[in-house]
């Protein structure tokens, strides 16, 4: 009778705690990276290409954080026009951001972000050719 007991006390406290589980996480949300993802993967030859094209420039774009700044640079040799800059803050779409670069050396301050990881996507041309790199940081 006391082994019985046993088996549908912890039975009941097993399903207690899958329903728990369940209901915990479909309250955290969880975003998608972008809304229009089958309409990006369209897209998916022409980003591969770019990518590949700054490699063969040897990545000319550079990103460096001070303690105050995100600042964009370039070596001196490579003209860079046309620079599109995208911070993107995973499961927030609320924080991400979009900047359009003039003119390099660019800084853009710290401040201006919470604190994290973000995943910058640059886009970009050089002699009319678009050129994208990825790179990830963490603000602190």
């Amino acid at each position: 009778m006391i082994f019985r007991n046993g088996i549908i006390i912890g039975m009941i406290a097993f399903i207690i705690f899958i329903v728990s589980m369940v209901l915990v996480l479909n309250s955290k949300g969880s975003d998608l990276t972008t809304d229009d993802y089958y309409l990006k993967e369209g897209t998916f030859e022409s980003e591969l290409k770019a990518r590949r094209l700054a490699i063969e420039f040897n990545n000319p774009l550079s990103i460096k954080i001070s303690d105050n700044n995100i600042i964009f640079l370039c070596d001196n040799k490579t003209k860079v026009t046309d620079l599109m800059v995208e911070f993107t803050r995973m499961n927030n779409k609320n924080l991400d951001k979009s900047v359009s670069i003039d003119k390099l050396p660019y800084a853009i301050p710290v401040k201006n972000f919470v604190k994290g990881n973000y995943y910058i996507k640059s886009i970009y041309k050089i002699k009319n050719q678009s050129l994208e790199q990825d790179t990830s940081i963490v603000l602190k």
